[in-house]
Parts: structure tokens; C-alpha cells; sequence
């Protein structure tokens, strides 16, 4: 398996090159990405055209596969309002795995509001703790900034 990536480390959004090639056949696989993003978009292709038996191992049904892909939209992302519903850290996670797996390129998180304030900072810590919402214990439910990053 061989990439290069010739793209800068850092491209805005609306200039990212997301656009690949995948050649899927009997005898290998060939992957055509100008970018990291395009090689991303083009490993969550490769991921769901495969089908995974415990019996008989990995394999691409219905191959050969040629696909020309490029996504329609610069900016395809999910709203998530942690400021107005309580999301544990683990339910996140899997959910930016489940963004991934589906091309989706931004996640918004909208962390504080008027009616609840879950983001601990650093000079303000009592900020959080009588602002965020409580569990059933009357415990704060507030996020770290090790639990945003």
C-alpha cells in the first residue's frame, strides 16, 4: 500500500481535494488520492463494500468495483447541543466513529447556552459547577477540556 500526499498539512475547508478513485478487483485493490481527505473518503468506501463472515474471512462481493467518487457537498456536518442534552464521552466517541464511517466532515458541538454551562474553565471552575446539569445523585454532568480535545 503506498500514498503520498502531496497537499499541505493545513487546507481550508472549501479547498480540501476529497475527490478519489477506488479499483477494486479479484487481484488487488488501487486507491487514487490526492489527499489525506480523499484517502479517508475512500478507506470508509473500501470499509462498506466489505463483507465480513466469521466462517470464510474478509472479502469484496461483486467485484471488480470501479468507483469515481467526490463528495457534492464542502460542508457535511451534524449539529450536537451538549449545552441542552447530556451526551457521555463514550456515546460521543462513537458517534464521531459513526460521522466517519459516513463521510460526514464536521461536528459542531454547541457546548454552552444560557440554560446550562457543561464546559469546565480552567479560571472560572465554579462557572461550571453550578451551571451544568445534574445526574440523579446531584452530581454536575460537565466535560473536561482532555474531554473536548
Amino acid at each position: 500500500f503506498l500514498h503520498q500526499i502531496e497537499a499541505p498539512p493545513v487546507e481550508h475547508l472549501r479547498e480540501r481535494r476529497e475527490g478519489y478513485v477506488l479499483n477494486v478487483t479479484k487481484s488487488g485493490i488501487l486507491v487514487v488520492a490526492p489527499s489525506s481527505w480523499a484517502l479517508a473518503n475512500a478507506m470508509a468506501t473500501l470499509y462498506q463494500l466489505l463483507s465480513i463472515r466469521v466462517a470464510s474471512g474478509m472479502s469484496i462481493p461483486g467485484c471488480p468495483h470501479y468507483i469515481e467518487d467526490e463528495p457534492s457537498f464542502v460542508h457535511r456536518g451534524v449539529l450536537l447541543d451538549v449545552s441542552r442534552q447530556w451526551y457521555s464521552i463514550p456515546w460521543i466517541k462513537m458517534l464521531v466513529a459513526a460521522l466517519a464511517e459516513f463521510k460526514i466532515n464536521i461536528l459542531h458541538l454547541h457546548l454552552t447556552d444560557t440554560a446550562s454551562w457543561p464546559l469546565e474553565i480552567e479560571g472560572y471552575p465554579e462557572v461550571a459547577q453550578k451551571l451544568s446539569y445534574r445526574d440523579i445523585n446531584g452530581k454536575a454532568l460537565t466535560y473536561s477540556r482532555g474531554d473536548i480535545r
